[in-house]
Formats: structure tokens, C-alpha cells, sequence
């Protein structure tokens, strides 16, 4: 039997793929998100039980010597931890 349904949560994720994280999975099955900062503000999952923050969120920025945008993975800020923690949880009795 399958112990647990992973999926993952993020801006390149088709939205019927996104809808199945709203899904109860089956008894004894423990459901895994694997979400990018998109997770921080848009959305609450009504049966989350425990979350592990990385603490980091991939943001741009302009290299002016390049004179191109770049992605780069940095460390969040504790404000936005803060938000990433109330978001978990946040309908659970």
C-alpha cells in the first residue's frame, strides 16, 4: 500500500495538478507538499499538519553590469517566515 501522495506546489504546476493538494488523500496516506514561496500568501490547505520551511524563495533582480534579470535563490526574511508560519495550520482546531 502507498504511505505517501507527494506533490508539488508551484508557479510552473498545471492548476488541475494544484487542485489535488486540496484533496483529503486516502486513510493512512500522508500527504506531502513540496511548495515554492507561492504557498506563502495564496493558499491555505485545510489539513496540513506539519510544515518544513527551507527559509528560502528564489527572487529577481537586475544585474545592471549584464543588463539582464536574473533568478537567484536567497534567504527569506523574518517577516516572511513569520507569514509562512501562519499559514500553516491556520483552520486546524
Amino acid at each position: 500500500p502507498q504511505r505517501f501522495l507527494i506533490l508539488p506546489c508551484h508557479s510552473q504546476v498545471r492548476p488541475e495538478q494544484q487542485r489535488e493538494i486540496f484533496k483529503r488523500p486516502p486513510a493512512g496516506v500522508r500527504k506531502i507538499i513540496l511548495a515554492s514561496n507561492i504557498a506563502e500568501t495564496s493558499i491555505t490547505v485545510e489539513d496540513v499538519m506539519v510544515v518544513i520551511d527551507t527559509g528560502r524563495a528564489k527572487e529577481t533582480s537586475y544585474d545592471p553590469y549584464l543588463k539582464v534579470g536574473t533568478l537567484a535563490t536567497t534567504f527569506v526574511s523574518k517577516a516572511s517566515a513569520a507569514q509562512r508560519a501562519g499559514r500553516a495550520g491556520r483552520t486546524k482546531e
